[in-house]
């Protein structure tokens, strides 16, 4: 079988093709490796033009040098469809595993029994305006949204002629994209070329979903633009400058950004993504990265969703199916009461808006199509924190977590002491989970900056909060209310920082 992982052996780190150790200045990136089973030598799979997808499907790897004597390259057998590992015989009397090909057969006739979303789960409006007359940006933002017909969102799309064909040709064949192999469940990267092959092939021999990749830096997004109720919710957009400014446009002050130098480069782009499912695939159970929010339009095509609310008992249900050495054996849905596993069908041209902390899984009946993304903001800040400590706990790898989640409540805590310095000198009564939010914040705060100091911007927001929070409920016990939370002006729109002398 051939031999290829993320790391080189110790009693031979060169590659036996460019002679070096380590080809990616990259420390947070592994150099992927493989070794040939003639003549054992390791090679680099950049160097070898070897994608890591292909790679994994791999029996026996012959290298250029032994190929005219022992012949090419040879691929795993599909002995099984029920194990991820569909070439080990020894595993042919175990249970089948979630995701694969077996297993997806069986879960089609049966989905269908999952009970439907009624509408106090998730709420229905007709279009985008009927959506922004009745969402409230000034309270905790707790159940699903969904949105018939995007008009009024304020989103852009491309024609509805657009499809992978015209995206193929957008971005190019030389993108690397990460895709997950539906049958086994794993995750790699695979370039937009080998996707778009596996795509138009026919019968395809495995299903491959494209879930993350996100195209800010590339011509689509003269197409897409996420809903406005994003752009305006959004910790990311208004914490950070635009990407098309960069450290000399601050410098300058030609942006009149509250941005430290430091972090400039740290934004987390996670907000455009463009997601292409193959027509039978189904995605596991899990909960998105940093408790953040979702919003999700399906272009083409269509998903159904299978939702659990995120009540403490269900994340700790979730917690600890993640931990189970077996889970791959066992569907999530199999260990929560049937009342609490809602069924949504999404079709072309609705839009789903999730709020944090929701457990979901994903099947695609036919190829799909979608536009998404993720953002953090002040109304799930409780939550947010809540599903970070799960993934800790879990031991995600920082692949699969938020990027730079920490730097952003940061900032967030920053301006959101801002507001309640505010409201204590106004006074005004602030919607209870902002008083939630920043008790939450202030104790992640303090064991973040424990384990690793805080950045000198940062270096008096803990005492703020602290001392902010004491003042506020002693105003509130001493004084009567001046305002209602449910009429107060303020919105979430506040966290935005007032403007300061850049440092």
């Amino acid at each position: 079988m051939a031999d290829s992982s993320s790391e080189a052996p110790s009693d031979d780190r060169v590659c036996s093709k460019c002679h070096l150790e380590d080809i990616i200045d990259d420390a947070a990136t592994s150099t992927l490796w493989i070794q040939c089973n003639s003549c054992g030598n390791h090679y680099h799979q950049i160097c070898v033009k070897i994608e890591e997808y292909k790679a994994n499907l791999i029996a026996e790897y012959h290298c250029c040098a032994c190929e005219p004597t022992v012949g090419p390259s040879t691929l795993k057998k599909v002995l099984l469809n029920h194990r991820y590992h569909f070439d080990a015989l020894d595993e042919a009397n175990l249970k089948p595993q979630v995701g694969t090909k077996q297993w997806i057969e069986e879960f089609v006739n049966s989905e269908a029994s999952v009970q439907s979303c009624p509408l106090d789960v998730m709420t229905v409006y007709a279009t985008g305006h009927s959506f922004h007359e009745n969402f409230n940006e000034d309270k905790e933002w707790r159940n699903p949204i969904m949105i018939k017909e995007a008009d009024g969102l304020k989103m852009q799309l491309p024609d509805s002629e657009f499809d992978i064909h015209k995206l193929y040709d957008l971005i190019g064949g030389d993108e690397v994209i990460s895709v997950i192999d539906v049958y086994a469940q794993r995750s790699s990267k695979m370039s937009f070329k080998s996707f778009y092959e596996r795509w138009t092939e026919s019968p395809r021999r495995r299903l491959y979903n494209m879930l993350s990749f996100e195209f800010s830096h590339t011509k689509l997004m003269n197409m897409v633009r996420a809903p406005d109720m994003m752009h305006r919710l959004s910790w990311v957009h208004k914490f950070w400058p635009e990407q098309s400014l960069n450290s000399d446009d601050i410098v300058n002050g030609d942006y009149e950004a509250d941005m430290h130098l430091d972090h400039v480069t740290k934004r987390p782009d996670v907000s455009m993504f463009c997601l292409l499912g193959m027509g039978g695939s189904y995605t596991e159970f899990h909960i998105d990265f940093g408790g953040s929010s979702v919003w999700y339009h399906v272009f083409q095509g269509q998903k159904i969703f299978y939702v659990v609310k995120p009540t403490e008992q269900n994340l700790k249900r979730f917690e600890k199916w993640t931990k189970n050495g077996n889970r791959s054996e066992t569907w999530f849905g199999d260990c929560l009461p049937k009342t609490d596993i809602y069924r949504v069908i999404i079709n072309p041209g609705e839009t789903v808006m999730i709020p944090s902390g929701w457990i979901h899984a994903v099947y695609t009946p036919v190829d799909s199509m979608v536009f998404g993304g993720n953002f953090l903001h002040d109304l799930n800040v409780v939550k947010q924190l809540r599903v970070y400590k799960i993934e800790q706990s879990c031991n995600y790898d920082d692949n699969f977590m938020f990027p730079n989640f920490e730097l952003c409540h940061w900032y967030a805590a920053e301006a959101l002491a801002e507001r309640l310095t505010s409201a204590t000198d106004d006074p005004e009564t602030l919607p209870s989970h902002i008083i939630l939010g920043l008790k939450a914040l202030h104790k992640a705060l303090v064991v973040w900056n424990d384990q690793s100091p805080c950045h000198s911007r940062f270096s008096g927001v803990i005492r703020t909060i602290e001392n902010g929070l004491r003042k506020y409920t002693k105003q509130r016990k001493s004084t009567p209310r001046k305002r209602q939370s449910a009429t107060t002006s303020s919105t979430s729109t506040r966290s935005a920082p007032s403007k300061r002398n850049k440092t």
